[in-house]
């Protein structure tokens, strides 16, 4: 399961880089190098938000879903 805040403190800058930035590319490279077998994502703010109901295979989805979010 990756967690991902995406609260508005996520926005300061780290060097170049904002904090949501680079933990997205954190949860992507890990999908890609680790290929999970079952995987979720959720979006952590004042209403968590799963990207599916429990657990699943499809990680490509995932990633597809943390690359639409930047």
């Amino acid at each position: 399961i990756l967690l991902i805040d995406r609260s508005a403190s996520m926005a300061a800058r780290d060097g170049t880089t904002s904090r949501f930035d680079a933990a997205t590319a954190l949860a992507t490279q890990y999908l890609s190098s680790n290929k999970p077998d079952l995987a979720n994502l959720i979006w952590i703010d004042s209403n968590p938000t799963p990207t599916f109901p429990e657990p699943a295979p499809n990680t490509d989805f995932l990633i597809d879903e943390i690359n639409r979010a930047k």
